[in-house]
């Protein structure tokens, strides 16, 4: 900016701001497929853990989707504690940081592998966090060869068994490709039958 100018905040367009949720979108939904704990959208930070998929909505360089870790408050507590104790070589802090950069590494990976485009974050203020380049060529549960209702474990209506009027609700499990005889058989605990 030269001198003189004042920087005026103003948000991305709308067909911007609906791509950028759809890639949110398909960010949580692949870390969660991936068994990540996704943080809802709206939880407050203090309360929540997990992966974070935020949306700038800002039409500067820095509008766009970012995706974070946050630990668990327990962990996130004792990284700020060490860090007002100033001691670099603190125990919680290093932990903290090293949790941290394995789960930024998880996640950067399980989104690339997912077929999104990373780079750097483009916003000085938040260089922890990923920044979602561009989108997967399909949708993660479209490539998979799920649809939606089969990978969320959903119920369909089945045919009613003879005798029976009516539809019936049978449980898809899309992981249960077979069924195995299991016998019970008495079980000890600690060696007593």
């Amino acid at each position: 900016m030269g001198e003189g100018e004042v920087w005026q905040y103003r948000q991305a367009d709308a067909e911007t701001l609906r791509r950028w949720e759809a890639w949110a979108s398909e960010a949580r939904t692949q870390l969660a497929a991936a068994g990540l704990p996704v943080q809802a959208e709206g939880l407050d930070s203090a309360v929540g853990a997990g992966a974070v998929v935020t949306v700038d909505p800002g039409a500067d360089d820095a509008g766009g989707v970012y995706v974070g870790w946050h630990p668990a408050p327990v962990l996130r507590v004792a990284g700020m504690q060490a860090a007002l104790r100033t001691d670099p070589r603190d125990p919680a802090l290093r932990h903290k940081g090293l949790v941290d950069d394995a789960m930024t590494r998880a996640i950067r990976e399980i989104l690339t592998a997912g077929g999104f485009t990373m780079g750097e974050s483009p916003n000085d203020l938040v260089g922890e966090l990923l920044y979602v380049v561009g989108p997967p060529a399909e949708p993660l549960l479209e490539r998979l060869g799920l649809d939606a209702l089969r990978a969320s474990g959903a119920r369909q209506e089945g045919p009613a068994p003879s005798g029976e009027p009516g539809p019936r609700r049978t449980p898809l499990r899309p992981y249960a490709l077979r069924r195995r005889n299991v016998s019970v058989r008495p079980s000890s605990v600690n060696g007593v039958p």
